[in-house]
């Protein structure tokens, strides 16, 4: 698990002698890793029985979501563009021991957007229980 870690940064090029008769800037904090408020570990189980439709989950932010909500106990319908990136995240949540289902499908098409649901509904008796459209 990542935690996160503070680290004090100036910001480059603010001062300078010009700026003499100021005070010096403060300095942010940059953040990295994940916050423990929603660290996936907080949820597993939550999501249990759910079933998720994600688009654009081939790769990016889609992926992460669908991992994330995978790791949350739902079940999840993977879907993108490209085949390769459908597999890729469907094998992932899988080997993880995540339930997962993947559609090839261009949610800008009318034909694709039809067999996606269908598909989903088929393998998740009617029941989708989030639904996250997601482009990248």
């Amino acid at each position: 698990m990542l935690n996160p870690t503070e680290l004090e940064v100036p910001i480059p090029g603010f001062w300078s002698e010009s700026r003499s008769n100021m005070a010096p800037p403060s300095n942010f904090t940059l953040r990295t890793g994940i916050y423990p408020a929603i660290d996936p570990e907080n949820f597993k189980g939550a999501l249990k029985g759910k079933v998720a439709l994600v688009t654009g989950s081939g790769r990016g932010i889609g992926k992460n979501i669908a991992l994330a909500l995978s790791q949350a106990g739902a079940a999840v319908a993977v879907t993108g563009r490209t085949k390769a990136e459908v597999e890729d995240t469907t094998t992932e949540i899988l080997a993880s021991g995540g339930r997962a289902i993947g559609v090839v499908a261009d949610g800008l098409d009318r034909q694709d957007l039809q067999k996606l649901v269908i598909e989903v509904r088929i393998a998740s008796q009617n029941i989708v229980s989030l639904l996250l459209i997601i482009e990248d």
